[in-house]
């Protein structure tokens, strides 16, 4: 069956008659229940059911190979998988299949709904995004009307809905339907089920993906969403494995991480701000108080840094972290103080550091790999690669060597795979990026010290100019 009638039939409720609206987050809307003799508009003319059951020698030959794309890791949110001229057939299968069990054992019958979900599988996997949703929301109805509102059962069509928009580019649906299997989490287990922590670590870094992918003032929403997420996960670790725990680590860092973009998006947009005019400034009668969300993102420099010391806190509490990860997270906050220009803060974390270091059994090695050269600080998706042969996406990796002064600033850079006189506006638009970059110095007993000569490669998109021919 052709994708276009597929769509009718979805659209026109030939599957199954149009689902209820679904509830939000807040618990608002709802879906009754149907009772088993509820019919729907019969199934698609075009396929033959006389057997009364789908036709099986199909269903072993090709369904099962679709639900095995998906357990190998699904199709990615940009590409679609070439299923080649059996793609039709298997949709006409699930489609008859669906359609003898509806026949068969009603139209709320819950295998229905689990063929409904490997057809919007099949049709996520051949790059029909808008036909995959429809199929999703038809089977998470069933699974509502069997189960529940409040039924886990709906997180695989959830997800799969969340999957489907993201290839659409559709953040705010996609966003939506996080929270609605958040909110799914929230009833089934209460808010204080470590269960929770795996989804809200995921749905946080989520956030943080979609802001870098459009950074805009109206982004600042994801930033908040998963800076609250993440506390909230951080409150419920205290409360259930008490202080101390390394399980709370990772939420701290991931605290880290939504501070400095929360930081990042006030250079961007300034807030307490409107038309020059800083709120902040004011003092009168007629000043404007700030949001909570500016709030959080005004504390964020100072928020960042108490999750680093937490970090710390807890490590050296703990008598299963190393002398290297203590180290390293002493050093972590060096970093963080040198990206917003503390440089004496930095030389007193640093020198701590160095001097935690020392006290490892093996010394020189540590400190080599945490000091012996200049390492690039990034606390976002990484635009630059360093000494990799190749960089992410369409990128072109520019290979240079750099001269980093004490402080981790760039001060020079030498290209090795360009001329700068042949391609002088490549070379001024890489110049700047490299100066936007800070690097950890490299430490020289316990001392921030320059560096020379300090190999690098520089992303840049597309594909470089050819190297001009030697005179």
């Amino acid at each position: 069956m052709c994708a276009l009638c597929l769509g009718l039939l979805l659209a026109s409720g030939g599957v199954l008659a149009e689902p209820a609206a679904n509830p939000g987050p807040d618990g608002a809307g709802s879906d009754r229940a149907e009772p088993a003799a509820a019919t729907a508009p019969p199934g698609p003319p075009e396929v033959d059911t006389s057997t009364g059951a789908a036709d099986e020698s199909v269903r072993a030959g090709g369904l099962e190979v679709v639900d095995e794309i998906v357990e190998d890791g699904g199709p990615s949110a940009d590409d679609s998988v070439d299923l080649g001229t059996s793609a039709e057939d298997l949709l006409a299968a699930y489609l008859q299949q669906i359609d003898a069990q509806q026949t068969l054992n009603g139209n709320y019958d819950s295998g229905v709904s689990e063929s409904l979900a490997g057809m919007a599988r099949l049709l996520e996997a051949n790059g029909d995004h808008d036909n995959a949703l429809a199929a999703y929301q038809q089977a998470m109805h069933i699974q509502r009307v069997n189960n529940g509102i409040y039924s886990l059962s709906q997180e695989p069509m959830l997800r799969g809905m969340i999957s489907a928009y993201q290839a659409r580019a559709d953040i705010d649906n996609a966003s939506r339907h996080y929270e609605q299997l958040h909110w799914l989490y929230l009833k089934t287990y209460g808010d204080k089920d470590p269960r929770l922590l795996p989804l809200v670590a995921e749905i946080s870094n989520w956030h943080l993906n979609a802001y870098n992918q459009n950074p805009s003032r109206k982004g600042l929403y994801h930033l908040v969403r998963s800076h609250k997420l993440v506390a909230s996960a951080i409150e419920l670790v205290s409360h259930q494995f008490g202080g101390g725990t390394l399980t709370v680590l990772p939420l701290l860092r991931n605290l880290v991480v939504t501070n400095f973009y929360l930081a990042d998006h006030q250079r961007r947009y300034p807030v307490g701000t409107e038309e020059g005019f800083s709120f902040r400034a004011n003092s009168g009668a007629l000043a404007e108080p700030l949001s909570q969300d500016e709030i959080l993102v005004l504390n964020s420099y100072h928020n960042g840094r108490r999750a680093h010391e937490s970090i710390i806190n807890t490590l050296m509490n703990n008598p299963d972290a190393s002398t290297l990860d203590k180290s390293q997270a002493m050093a972590e906050l060096g970093d963080w103080y040198l990206l917003f220009g503390r440089t004496a803060s930095a030389q007193g974390a640093y020198r701590e550091a160095w001097r935690i270091a020392q006290g490892s059994p093996d010394t020189q090695p540590r400190l080599d790999s945490l000091f012996g050269t200049p390492r690039l600080i990034s606390l976002r998706p990484a635009t630059v690669v360093r000494d990799g042969p190749s960089a992410p996406g369409d990128a072109t990796p520019l290979r240079v060597t750099l001269r980093i002064n004490s402080r981790g600033e760039v001060k020079q850079a030498a290209f090795v795979d360009l001329d700068p006189e042949h391609h002088p506006e490549l070379a001024q638009r890489a110049n700047r990026e490299l100066k936007q970059l800070r690097f950890r110095p490299r430490i020289v007993d316990g001392t921030m010290a320059a560096s020379e000569d300090v190999p690098f490669a520089l992303s840049m998109p597309g594909q470089l100019p050819e190297p001009s021919p030697t005179p």
